[in-house]
């Protein structure tokens, strides 16, 4: 159902279709091409529709006895919810392939503004991410992996560049925990990958630990500070909907739905952030880079990480704690042509775990907050890919 439909909504979007030319669709499934960003009545319309037509199709095939199965039901129906949410949100990450809307007449004033590149620090508060992968590497649990930090800062600033058209350089990102909590369930659904051989789906590794979490968000970039405040409350629409495989949803959007828009800061010093961070007065815990600190004492790792976790325990526990996350890839070869793989070139590697500081923001003075390993981008060096934070 959707395949048809979003082919008909891109083409409409770069004006090769006109509205009087659809034929063969109801009304729901019109607004679903033509508007560009659908209201709640039209989102359940739909949903209820693409839930019913996909209990048909499966009802006329040999697996008809699963037809109204309570975990394939609550299945198709995330499913579909997480279709239409991106259009809902009015989020410029539609359905894949990306659609492109066109320049915004914000765009176009930007374009004609002249570009003056400073240091900016843009914070993002309360964001809720249900069901991410708590499983932040293959060896360790807990908080989401710092690679799925980065990723997400990166995508969040690609979005920006590509509906305001102007430049956002030298990304970091910082990590500001308000909550976190573990939750088991059902296996959640990734995408498959097809045998060649004996013409089957293979699943991807499929976690069953996940979490719950909500936090904020900082990011330290290159960009016009002007231009930026200009399009401070239009930022909301640019954030990616997935977070560690999670959804991303605001704390407060059940009670105001400009409630991100309005609340989006922009800072030109670390001052003047931390100052916004800690006038709240909202206990957070800072994520910091500790793996510098980390000495190996001998050839067991884990022993040496006891040792690490069991001396810190006592300097304030109330205040810190250590824990692990996934931080990057070690690689193993050198990228070379391989058949089957994804991209063009492809390598073999292992994932590298790093250890990370947690840190209550109330705590920390001015002094201490600008010499802190907070701001987390990627760094390459030799065969190592790795975020990193200084």
């Amino acid at each position: 159902m959707f395949a048809k439909l979003d082919q008909l909504r891109f083409t409409y979007q770069i004006g090769d279709l006109q509205k009087e030319n659809i034929k063969g669709l109801n009304a729901t499934q019109v607004s679903y091409v033509v508007e560009a960003k659908l209201s709640e009545q039209a989102m359940q319309h739909i949903w209820k529709q693409a839930n019913a037509v996909i209990q048909k199709y499966i009802s006329g095939t040999r697996y008809k006895q699963l037809t109204y199965h309570p975990t394939l039901t609550r299945y198709i129906s995330e499913s579909v919810r997480n279709h239409l949410k991106p259009l809902f949100r009015g989020s410029i990450e539609l359905a894949k392939p990306e659609i492109v809307t066109g320049e915004s007449p914000v765009s176009k004033n930007n374009e004609e503004a002249s570009f003056h590149a400073s240091t900016v620090y843009m914070l993002i508060p309360k964001l809720t991410v249900m069901h991410a992968h708590a499983d932040n590497s293959p060896y360790t649990t807990g908080l989401p992996a710092i690679t799925a930090l980065v990723g997400f800062a990166d995508r969040l600033c690609r979005n920006i560049k590509s509906q305001f058209q102007f430049e956002i350089s030298n990304i970091k990102v910082a990590w500001l925990i308000h909550s976190f909590q573990r939750v088991k369930g059902i296996k959640k659904h990734e995408p498959a990958r097809w045998n060649g051989k004996t013409k089957t789906a293979l699943s991807d590794v499929v976690s069953l630990k996940f979490c719950h979490l909500t936090f904020d968000l900082v990011l330290e970039c290159s960009s016009d500070y002007e231009q930026l405040i200009s399009v401070r409350h239009l930022l909301a629409e640019c954030l990616p909907v997935k977070f560690a495989s999670g959804m991303v949803s605001t704390a407060e959007e059940g009670f105001a739905s400009d409630y991100l828009a309005e609340s989006f800061q922009i800072y030109q010093s670390t001052q003047e952030l931390l100052y916004g961070l800690q006038v709240e007065g909202t206990p957070r815990w800072m994520v910091l880079d500790y793996s510098s600190k980390f000495t190996r004492k001998s050839d067991d790792i884990l022993e040496d990480l006891v040792d690490a976790f069991s001396a810190y325990k006592d300097l304030a526990p109330d205040r810190r704690q250590l824990t692990f996350s996934g931080i990057g890839y070690k690689l193993l070869e050198e990228p070379v042509q391989r058949l089957g793989s994804r991209l063009e070139y492809h390598a073999y590697c292992e994932p590298v775990v790093g250890v990370q500081e947690l840190r209550l923001i109330t705590e920390i003075s001015f002094e201490e907050f600008h010499l802190l390993p907070l701001f987390w981008s990627y760094k390459s060096a030799g065969k190592t890919i790795l975020c990193q934070a200084e």
